[in-house]
């Protein structure tokens, strides 16, 4: 955890954006979050958020993965599962609004940082958040540009690229 850290406070530094925590705060909420996740209530809290994201997949996503699929997080599991839950929410905003024309600027040296420019910009962001409360920065950006690639090239073009990615891997 360490090195990410120290990798993470560098990024931050080098990108001219500063920090909102000081390095013994940072440590401290690090601590805590830990022992949150450690705790009967953490489990139980988890435990209760994979129900939700795992029913939402099963039962009222559109866009559903299907077996071969690559990750869009790469991290799997939960935060893996709220990704695909805020492209499906991203890509039936599309559905609802095939004239919109988001647009979003970023900054190359912090992956997880972009900006809407437009008032569809910041509608697609709000759908993709909708369901998924304290998003990451990253599963943001990672979810927005696969929606605006999707949007661009179609859903069975993404299944297929994500498909041929993980074959490609094995």
């Amino acid at each position: 955890m360490g090195d990410f850290i120290e990798q993470l406070k560098k990024a931050l530094d080098e990108s001219g954006l500063g920090r909102v925590m000081s390095d013994e705060e940072l440590e401290t909420w690090l601590e805590e979050s830990e022992a949150y996740q450690d705790s009967p209530q953490g489990r139980i809290d988890s435990a209760l958020e994979n129900a939700r994201l795992t029913y939402y997949l099963d039962k009222i996503a559109k866009y559903k993965f299907v077996e071969g699929m690559g990750e869009i997080s790469g991290f799997g599991g939960d935060y893996e599962k709220a990704c695909r839950v805020m492209l499906d929410s991203g890509l039936q905003w599309f559905d609802e609004h095939p004239d919109a024309d988001p647009k979003f600027q970023g900054n190359d040296a912090v992956y997880g940082l972009i900006i809407e420019d437009n008032d569809d910009a910041k509608a697609l962001s709000d759908a993709v958040t909708k369901h998924i409360d304290g998003c990451s920065g990253a599963m943001h950006h990672a979810v927005v540009g696969a929606c605006l690639w999707i949007r661009k090239n179609s859903w069975d073009a993404y299944v297929a690229q994500m498909t041929k990615e993980t074959n490609d891997e094995r």
